[in-house]
């Protein structure tokens, strides 16, 4: 839960020159009482890369970081078929990011982190035989509690690679995963889509 993510927070991490550390993700903002709550917590979950959950009568909040799934649901679990979909959510699915923060060494203004492209998205993206039209598709990471460029930019890699997991399941299966809650990860072992310990991220639960 919430000192699980502390925890990650708080791991140390190297920068590209190979030297240099910072602490994975730190808040570095201010708000007071006038301010929309949602718009803060989304805020501070901004700066990790976070989710946070509400699970009988609990909060949990989950930082950016892998998970190790404790458990896997296989053929034996499954009480219907597995519904698939592969489109994205939002209709859109881009290559490219921009990561937007405040800047610390600029009197705390707002500042462009380094625009991030990924070749293996961007190839995907570009018709076959293709080579003079521009199929960049640029998104924009707002992080209001961010104060660095290096931090910036992890944030909008992962933002940039979170969009583009696009399978999603729906399932059946015993009352043994209603301990999953949302944002938990899961192996999935599956003879017919040829999954073995794939691992999704769980969304939503409910029971039938």
């Amino acid at each position: 839960g919430i000192a699980s993510a502390a925890n990650t927070c708080d791991q140390t991490v190297t920068l590209a020159d190979g030297s240099t550390t910072e602490r994975r993700y730190t808040a570095n903002g201010f708000t007071n009482f006038s301010a929309n709550g949602n718009g803060v917590l989304e805020s501070v979950l901004s700066s990790m890369a976070g989710k946070m959950s509400y699970v009988n009568g609990q909060f949990t909040v989950f930082a950016g970081a892998t998970q190790t799934p404790s458990l896997t649901i296989t053929d034996d679990e499954l009480l219907a078929p597995i519904s698939v979909s592969t489109n994205s959510t939002s209709g859109d699915l881009y290559n490219s990011v921009k990561p937007i923060y405040v800047d610390s060494t600029q009197n705390y203004v707002a500042a462009d982190a380094q625009v991030y492209q990924d070749t293996t998205f961007l190839n995907a993206d570009t018709p076959t035989g293709e080579s003079t039209a521009n199929y960049k598709k640029q998104m924009e990471v707002q992080l209001p509690f961010t104060v660095t460029a290096t931090m910036a930019q992890r944030l909008g890699r992962i933002a940039l690679k979170s969009q583009r997991q696009t399978t999603s399941i729906t399932l059946l299966t015993s009352l043994k995963f209603m301990r999953l809650q949302p944002a938990d990860w899961v192996y999935v072992t599956n003879a017919r889509l040829d999954y073995s310990q794939k691992v999704f991220e769980v969304i939503s639960t409910n029971m039938e």
